[in-house]
């Protein structure tokens, strides 16, 4: 079985780069969910990811008579890989897994685990399926829903095909917008449900086809509950705009660097999609100056996230800027660290920051200003296996640099208030019994020396040992 011909494989490993590359500390068990969330998100991509082939989707929507749920080819992940394994099998599959069998207390391994959250997402994706072809079910069926045997309609086949790829494809963007609205470190599969319904509300409020409804019905279903809400009302679930009172708004000198920044990336991403710069790449010539950055380079150095090194001159304003831009970003947190459930006694970095350009389901462009802020407390690394003990909080700004949500992971803190506390002790205590739900499956465990017991959580915080050591694919 050659890997590098499964489209599911390759698409399930350049995501966990894309992840890591988005939120390098989620690769850090500091609870039993963080793993299994890269698991999950990578099998998510692969599986929404096939819906874009289209002839395929027809076909496959053809066997199987319009009802997603009964065509293996598009729930079941890994195919060839699960067979040549000798399992079976395949992998994984987008409903193996039961809502009214799931336990999350007994599923601690990161594969298992992370197929309850792609079954809940799956789930939430046909059920949407459902309601968008509801029409189109009673119009070729005369109102009785009753589908004809044999082969169905041609026409009928195509527009099923094109309601689900698009579907699919909201759901796939949904996903990659919810990072902006996750929390830096320590993320739960309740943060993500939290991010996954805070970034479709900004950009469609009404949800009239109930697409946040099912997925948040699904969640429900498998017992996933986000700590710190009430209720899984869309209301309830939609992040905060404070965790420890009012916070000011970023100052009228933070506010001219971000819309410097804005403009720069609004530019660079006008230039990437500029048919007369898409004719220069088709066109290349002496004249065109091949040593000149890319627009997507440029766009690059708009984010201080970027590692590309560049040395050209147009793009020493850009570093100039981003470095500005994080020193002043660094001080409003720390000026006002326990509005964020930021901790005193530690430093406060700021991780990273964007600009965001997105326009909503009525037309409006939405922009925003995103920020990373953490802290890390390296005085109970011991105690964690070797990794230390974080908290942070990111920040989304809008246009006039009011604070619109946060998602915050407070630092364990006397000063802080007396919920942010029990938050945060929580937070060290599920990070305690990480450690510990992790050295039961660790079969190195009885023969660790003190140099692997003192670094084993740090060792385990790395792909080989997610794929090999502690997991089956």
């Amino acid at each position: 079985m050659f890997t590098c011909l499964s489209h599911d494989i390759i698409a399930h490993e350049v995501t966990h780069a894309i992840v890591h590359r988005l939120r390098p500390y989620f690769l850090e068990p500091t609870n039993v969910d963080v793993l299994a969330f890269h698991e999950a998100f990578s099998d998510i991509v692969a599986l929404f990811q096939r819906f874009s082939y289209r002839d395929l989707l027809v076909e496959y929507i053809q066997n199987a008579r319009g009802n997603l749920l009964e065509s293996k080819m598009l729930v079941e992940l890994a195919q060839q890989f699960g067979y040549a394994r000798g399992s079976g099998k395949p992998l994984r599959s987008a409903i193996g897994v039961e809502a009214s069998k799931v336990d999350l207390k007994k599923t601690i391994e990161a594969h298992d685990r992370g197929a309850i959250l792609v079954s809940a997402v799956f789930d939430g994706y046909s059920r949407a399926f459902q309601n968008r072809i509801a029409d189109l079910i009673r119009i070729a069926t005369g109102g009785s829903g009753e589908l004809p045997r044999g082969r169905l309609q041609q026409d009928l086949v195509n527009r099923l095909a094109t309601e689900a790829s698009q579907l699919a494809e909201r759901f796939l963007r949904m996903c990659f917008r919810a990072f902006d609205y996750m929390p830096p470190v320590d993320v739960t599969f309740g943060d993500f449900l939290r991010a996954l319904v805070t970034s479709d509300f900004e950009l469609n409020p009404e949800d009239r086809e109930e697409v946040r409804y099912g997925v948040i019905e699904a969640f429900r279903e498998r017992k996933i509950f986000p700590t710190g809400v009430h209720s899984l009302a869309e209301d309830s679930l939609l992040w905060p705009n404070q965790v420890n009172g009012p916070i000011p708004q970023l100052e009228s000198h933070i506010m001219d660097l971000a819309r410097q920044l804005l403009a720069r990336s609004a530019s660079a991403l006008d230039q990437v999609s500029s048919p007369r710069r898409k004719r220069r790449e088709k066109e290349p010539s002496a004249a065109a100056g091949f040593d000149a950055p890319s627009p997507i380079q440029t766009y690059q150095q708009s984010v201080i996230e970027s590692e590309v090194e560049e040395s050209e001159r147009d793009l020493d304003f850009a570093k100039d800027l981003n470095k500005k831009m994080a020193i002043q970003l660094q001080q409003y947190a720390d000026d006002n660290r326990s509005l964020l459930g930021l901790g005193a006694q530690h430093d406060v970095a700021c991780r990273g920051f964007h600009a965001v350009h997105r326009v909503g389901a009525d037309q409006r462009l939405i922009i925003e200003l995103v920020a990373q802020f953490m802290q890390t407390d390296k005085t109970r690394t011991e105690t964690l296996g070797g990794i230390p003990f974080r908290a942070g909080a990111t920040v989304i700004f809008d246009s006039e640099g009011n604070v619109r949500y946060i998602a915050s992971k407070p630092m364990v803190d006397a000063n802080l208030p007396a919920d942010l506390q029990r938050a945060a002790a929580a937070r060290l205590k599920s990070a305690e019994l990480c450690v510990e739900a992790l050295d039961c499956r660790d079969p190195t465990m009885p023969f660790a020396d003190e140099e692997y017991l003192a670094q084993r959580m740090k060792l385990r915080a790395q792909f080989r040992a997610l794929h090999e050591g502690l997991g089956h694919g």
